[in-house]
């Protein structure tokens, strides 16, 4: 019977290519049950299936732990947890938001010079007195 291997390998050509493809459909041969040639090795093989039979019984048999489920709090304690949660978003959206609606030190510099330059330009024209200017300026440094 000959089949045309459609697949190519990359390393042995067409016949091995339909070796590999025999041999995926032949998989429900059990590897463990093919015996050595040798005896001294089919020996050591039947000891080592035998110890780890022996270990899948014990293991099977062995009590599995049971996870301690975790104990619940009390409610005050969780009430307590709830609270300080919320207080601590809240004082981090309160900061938050202070920050962005906060104004630059830039803008009150403008601010102030702007305010001395509106009062030196009254002083200069005779609509407040030299004392009333002087009070304003002290006011703004504090």
């Amino acid at each position: 019977m000959f089949v045309h291997c459609p697949i190519a390998h990359p390393h042995g050509g067409c016949a091995r290519a339909r070796a590999l493809v025999l041999l995926h459909h032949c998989s429900a041969i059990d590897v463990s049950t093919i015996q050595y040639a040798s005896k001294q090795r089919e020996k050591q093989r039947k000891l080592k299936v035998k110890s780890k039979e022996a270990a899948a019984a014990l293991e099977s048999q062995a009590p599995t732990k049971r996870r301690r489920e975790p104990s619940v709090a009390w409610s005050k304690q969780k009430d307590q947890k709830a609270r300080k949660e919320k207080r601590r978003a809240k004082k981090a959206y309160d900061k938050k938001v202070k920050e962005t609606n906060a104004p630059d030190e830039d803008e009150w510099d403008v601010d102030d010079l702007a305010s001395e330059a509106r009062m030196a330009k009254k002083l200069k024209q005779g609509k407040i007195t030299k004392a009333a200017y002087e009070q304003h300026l002290m006011q703004d440094t504090l």
